[in-house]
C-alpha cells in the first residue's frame, strides 16, 4: 500500500514530483496562485485546488494523508528585498501548523529559506519552538544543501521536520564535491545540467525549441525523460551594466 501525501503551499509541484518519483500516492496539492496551479496540474493531475488556505477548513476525515508537505512563502525571511517583521504572508508559516495540527499527519514537513531561524533576532523560530513543543510530535530542524542530494545547484534551504512515533534526523548526504573520496557521488554541475540547452539570445521570448544535440551526460539523460523539446527556455532582457556584471563572475560561481 502507498503512503500518501498532501502539500500546502504547493507552489508548481516540485515536492508532489519527488513525492509521486518514491512511490507516494497524491491526495491533493493546495495554493493560491493561479499560475503556480495550472503548472502543478500539468505536472501532477486534477487533484490541484486553487484556494486561500487561511480560509480553508478541511475535514480530518476526508484529508486522512501520511504525509504533509508545506512551504509557505518565504519573501519576508529571504535574504532578498525589504524585511519586515509584520509582513503579513509571514503569519502563513502558522496557518501551514494549523492545518497539521488539525489533520494530524503521521509526519509532516515544513521547508523554508535559511532567515527563517535567525532573521527579527529569531522571534519567528522562538515562536515555532514554543509551538511545537506543545504539540504531539518528536521534532529537528536543520539545513539542507540541495548539491548535497543530487541537485545542480548550491541552494541551501531550512527544514523542520515532525513524526509521531520517531525523532527525524537529517538526511544522510548522497553527493559531495569530491565524490567517492567522501563514500558519495560526485556534485552535478550547473553545466552538467544545461550544457544541452539550445542558445537564446538576449530578452528572447519565444520559449520553445527542438534539442540541437544528444544528451552529453546520465543527468541530461534523466531530465529529458518524456521530453520532445524544450519550453520556458527564454532569457530577460538586462541591461548592459546587469550583462557587464554578470560577465564579471568567475566561472564556475
Amino acid at each position: 500500500m502507498n503512503l500518501t501525501y498532501i502539500d500546502f503551499f504547493s507552489g508548481a509541484g516540485g515536492w508532489g514530483c519527488g513525492l509521486q518519483m518514491l512511490g507516494f500516492k497524491h491526495l491533493g496539492s493546495y495554493d493560491i496562485n493561479e499560475s503556480a496551479c495550472r503548472t502543478a496540474k500539468a505536472n501532477l493531475g486534477n487533484q490541484i485546488s486553487c484556494l486561500d488556505l487561511t480560509k480553508f477548513n478541511p475535514n480530518k476525515d476526508l484529508f486522512n494523508a501520511d504525509l504533509i508537505v508545506g512551504i509557505p512563502p518565504c519573501q519576508g525571511f529571504s535574504n532578498e528585498g525589504y524585511k519586515k517583521e509584520k509582513y503579513p504572508r509571514n503569519s502563513l508559516v502558522w496557518t501551514f501548523f494549523n492545518l497539521v495540527e488539525k489533520l494530524s499527519p503521521q509526519v509532516w514537513i515544513f521547508e523554508n529559506v535559511p532567515g527563517f531561524k535567525r532573521l527579527y533576532n529569531g522571534v519567528y523560530y522562538q515562536a515555532l519552538e514554543h509551538r511545537l513543543n506543545s504539540m504531539s510530535y518528536y521534532w529537528n530542524s536543520f539545513l539542507i544543501d540541495a548539491s548535497h542530494y543530487g541537485v545542480p545547484q548550491k541552494r541551501q534551504r531550512f527544514f523542520v521536520i515532525g513524526a509521531k512515533e520517531f525523532k527525524p534526523g537529517k538526511p544522510q548526504t548522497t553527493h559531495s564535491e569530491f565524490g567517492e573520496v567522501l563514500g558519495t557521488e560526485k556534485a552535478i554541475t550547473i553545466w552538467e545540467a544545461i550544457s544541452d540547452l539550445p542558445q537564446v539570445g538576449i530578452g528572447e521570448k519565444v520559449g520553445i525549441f527542438d534539442y540541437d544535440k544528444l544528451p552529453e551526460c546520465a543527468y541530461q539523460v534523466w531530465a529529458r525523460e518524456g521530453s520532445k523539446n524544450v519550453e520556458n527556455h527564454t532569457t530577460q532582457n538586462h541591461s548592459q551594466r546587469i550583462l557587464e556584471k554578470i560577465r564579471s563572475v568567475p566561472m564556475g560561481e
